[in-house]
């Protein structure tokens, strides 16, 4: 027997679950809060309640499916699309079908479903559409979707849990008996579907619908239009109302600049009220979009001391272990990015390492049962096999990639109850067929991120945070709706299909189709909103929190047209905020002068005695960025990625020149010796282990760099034949703090040791007149001819001019950038007249000077030591680059304030 149950008011539900009975009915509601609410009120009322007296409605269903339909399984949305995407591979050619139509070959599939998947109704929808006189244009998707459709349902023997109660149509529903009472309040949610089944299951059961049937229905055609098209199947029974609808005053409809400031309201009407002695928990505060105010709501009431029922989850794949896991499979793919082989070599063991299977499989024993221990066997082979990613997989050996590549993020198996709720809800939602290894990838990352965990077990108590649809049988004094602008309740079109086909349909021959989709939201705010309360408010506000407009919506301004402006206290983070005092105001001008002027720095403690070259040109440049590498010792560390950093990468192309270098080894050596060295080379420095798909590329540019380099060294030397070369020669000296000079040996007075690393001299042994070389990739705007070293803060060549001279007894007749990547040597200097070297290198105009030309530059070099050392030694340290240019290549730009300086 069918009945319909009419209600204009929400109470009238509240007041018939009063007189629910869990032992002779059943209640079925459309949101787990629902039944969870309706649970707690029997464990009150009763003391218990069994597992069959309250359901979802999708629980309903899916039990059903599981009943009548054991070889069917129920999979996920995304599944389903990738199935879709084979279908196109293997038909689209015949069909017309591109790939890029897989996503609407879904909706349509999703939309017809309800007549494809009934015993008759597919063949009157042909007919209909043969007799129209003009073609409806998605007529060619009826046949499309039902060759899709028994590809997925018949071939693979799965359907899409949006599909089930489609899918019950074509079953033998008379075998539904149930021991009691159905009574179905899914209010808004109900479908056409649903709505038919329920008329055939009321032969043999007793239902009873119940139907919202407000005042103000007509708003709200076709979202109650699937009670009315059925309320001739069953008896119509209309409850009295008891509790008079109360229409909320325009002054309850307050309208805000911004969210924040709506927020900074709730928070202080939620204190208002508990400080006026209303319990937490008889408060609501309600929205369409409670997950985008939450965060900045959670703050604020945090501030107050106010708790709140609301749980703190996050998505699965958010979790460090989780996203490890997923790097170490991407990195063996194509279109691996720097995030995922950083994440992946972070947690990379060699697998010669891995658990045993008999402690994997011990694990995970309460996930198997006879069946599965009669496959140890098979399941041992899988887990040690080499599997190849490079081809489709199936299911099995895509879960066994994935297990093997668990153990290198979780060697202990300290999370295996993670792993095992991630595996079963896998399988649950899939079947075994062969995928790409991307598509398994995408399908696993999405159920990933679709699953939430617990970060924080919410509080019993305290103010109950909740989105609109939550709101059907909860009791609550004192409510708050909250962020009711359009975007949160504006219906959305769902259907390709034409509302006036649909219609057409319907009325017609009564096919089983939904209407297109009005704002549940909208329906259930208005819905909601008249159950009995003491005190409620609507709020809404012009601008979102990430600076967005906001439309308002239809529902405030028919209660509130010009909403005037409301003040409000001030909440406890504003008062922090505004808790300075007259006597900070010194102390905080002071600490603005201090980020806005180019102050000295005192810092104490610093005691610099050993010095670089590097540092020495790094203080002229910018005496922080001095300090931040010296005196912090600060580091700047490079993201990882397929690139070697650049660090590496120049220390590689200097040792592989030294290896060249060495004992003439550009006239003897080739492409073998080079890739031998850099063998040796990668395997010293642990670059790219086990991976060597990534070191290839890598290789083969430095083979093209050196081998570059030995033609045009053995091109260039071939006359030099008394030449002999010094490679990553350490020079020391040191500079007096008295005298003002640099000396070879160790001064008694105050002074500075200088040490540092000369690429390159090149010594004549007869004359012995010496040549430096500084190795560079090209020249930049760091580098430039001799006469502005100075000026440009460029030291390091002259420093070592001056060093082999005293240290090694040369005389430097010429120093210069030697630029491997163009192989010239544009940039230095050298001297005129006796020179052995003047034939050596071409350098550019104006390179070639006198011995006085050296002696002043040396002199205008000493002047400006003097007072770099001088300041280096006072600890002198300001936020004032020479040039602002600087601060655009500066490793701490962030860091630094320069920015902020008046």
């Amino acid at each position: 027997m069918l009945e319909f149950t009419l209600v204009t008011h929400p109470d009238q539900i509240r007041e018939k679950l009063s007189d629910f009975n869990p032992q002779t009915t059943t209640w079925v509601v459309s949101d787990l809060k629902s039944k969870q609410e309706i649970q707690e009120q029997c464990i009150a009322k009763y003391g218990f309640y069994s597992d069959d007296s309250i359901l979802r409605v999708s629980d309903f269903w899916k039990m059903w499916m599981r009943r009548l339909a054991p070889g069917t399984q129920i999979v996920s949305s995304e599944f389903i699309r990738v199935l879709i995407s084979q279908f196109i591979e293997l038909y689209g050619k015949e069909d017309g079908l591109d790939s890029h139509e897989a996503k609407t070959l879904y909706k349509y599939v999703s939309d017809l479903a309800p007549l494809l998947l009934h015993p008759s109704s597919h063949e009157i929808l042909l007919d209909w559409v043969e007799e129209k006189e003009t073609k409806p244009q998605w007529a060619k998707w009826i046949a499309l979707s039902q060759k899709c459709l028994d590809y997925i349902e018949k071939e693979h023997n799965c359907i899409e849990s949006s599909w089930i109660v489609s899918y019950l149509q074509k079953l033998d529903l008379e075998k539904i008996a149930w021991p009691k009472k159905l009574v179905f309040d899914l209010g808004s949610q109900m479908t056409s579907l649903e709505m038919g089944l329920f008329n055939t299951l009321s032969r043999d059961n007793q239902i009873e619908v119940i139907v919202p049937d407000p005042e103000w229905k007509n708003k709200f055609h076709y979202i109650l239009n699937t009670y009315k098209d059925y309320s001739g199947y069953g008896k119509t029974t209309a409850l009295t109302q008891a509790t008079p609808t109360v229409k909320p005053s325009a002054d309850k409809f307050i309208r805000f600049n911004s969210e924040i400031n709506e927020i900074k309201y709730i928070t202080t009407k939620v204190r208002e009220w508990i400080e006026s002695g209303v319990p937490a928990e008889n408060i609501l505060v309600l929205s369409p979009r409670i997950e985008d105010y939450w965060p900045i709501l959670k703050f604020h009431l945090e501030a107050e001391g106010i708790h709140a029922q609301k749980d703190l989850v996050s998505s699965m794949i958010s979790l460090g272990v989780i996203q490890r896991w997923l790097s170490t499979i991407h990195a063996q793919t194509k279109n691996v990015t720097w995030t995922k082989l950083e994440m992946s070599y972070s947690s990379y063991v060699d697998l010669a390492n891995l658990q045993q299977f008999e402690k994997f499989k011990a694990a995970f024993a309460e996930l198997l049962d006879d069946a599965d221990l009669a496959r140890l066997g098979s399941a041992k082979d899988l887990f040690y096999q080499k599997i190849n990613l490079e081809q489709k997989l199936k299911r099995d050996d895509f879960l066994v990639a994935m297990l093997q590549s668990w153990i290198t993020v979780d060697q202990a198996l300290e999370h295996k109850k993670l792993l095992q709720g991630i595996i079963k809800d896998f399988i649950q939602q899939t079947v075994d067929v062969k995928l790409r290894l991307s598509d398994w990838l995408n399908l696993l990352s999405s159920r990933l991120a679709k699953k939430e965990i617990k970060v924080e077990q919410p509080t019993r108590s305290g103010v109950q945070v909740l989105p609109i649809n939550s709101a059907a049988v909860l009791e609550a004094t004192h409510r708050l709706w909250v962020g009711l602008d359009e975007s949160g309740l504006k219906g959305r079109q769902t259907s390709l299909i034409p509302l006036s086909d649909i219609e057409e349909l319907k009325k017609t021959f009564d096919l089983a189709l939904d209407y297109p989709e009005e704002s549940h939201a909208d329906f259930n705010l208005r819905w909601y909103s008249m159950a009995q309360c003491k005190e409620q408010y609507f709020t809404c506000a012009h601008v979102s929190a990430t600076g967005d407009p906001l439309n308002t919506s239809l529902y405030f301004l028919e209660n509130n047209k010009k909403p005037e402006a409301v003040s409000y206290l001030a909440t406890m983070v504003d008062l922090k905020q505004q808790a300075f005092t007259v006597e900070q105001y010194p102390e905080l001008k002071r600490k603005l002068e201090l980020e806005t002027t180019a102050a000295d720095l005192n810092v104490e403690g610093l005691n610099f005695k050993s010095l670089a070259p590097t540092d020495i040109e790094a203080y002229d440049q910018c005496s922080f960025k001095f300090l931040a590498r010296k005196g912090f010792r600060l580091q700047q560390f490079d993201t990882l990625g397929l690139e070697i950093d650049p660090r590496q990468k120049g220390t590689l192309i200097h040792d592989l020149f030294k290896f060249i270098v060495h004992d003439k080894n550009y006239l003897t050596i080739g492409e073998k010796e080079i890739s031998e060295h850099l063998d040796k080379e990668r395997k010293e420095r642990n670059l790219f282990p086990f991976l060597d798909i990534f070191w290839g590329p890598h290789k083969e540019k430095l083979m093209a760099i050196g081998l570059k380099f030995i033609a045009a060294e053995k091109a260039r030397l071939s006359s030099f034949t008394s030449l002999r070369h010094k490679t990553e020669e350490t020079i020391q000296v040191y500079y007096d703090l008295e005298k003002f000079e640099f000396t070879k040996e160790q001064p008694s007075s105050k002074h500075f040791v200088i040490k540092g690393r000369l690429d390159r001299l090149d010594v004549d042994e007869t004359s012995k007149q010496g040549m430096v070389i500084d190795y560079k990739s090209a020249a930049n705007s760091s580098t430039s001819t001799a006469e502005k070293w100075v000026d440009n803060s460029e030291f390091q060549l002259l420093i070592y001019s001056l060093a082999v001279e005293q240290i090694l007894g040369v005389q430097s007749v010429g120093a210069v950038y030697y630029f491997y990547k163009t192989l010239e040597h544009k940039q230095g200097y050298q001297l005129n007249g006796n020179n052995v070297f003047l034939n050596y290198v071409q350098l550019g105009r104006n390179t070639a000077i006198d011995k006085d030309k050296q002696s002043e530059i040396y002199s205008e070099f000493n002047a400006k030591m003097k007072d770099v050392f001088a300041n280096i030694e006072k600890n002198a340290f300001i936020v004032k680059p020479s040039d602002e240019d600087l601060c655009q290549r500066c490793e701490w730009v962030e860091t630094c304030r320069v920015k902020n300086l008046k």
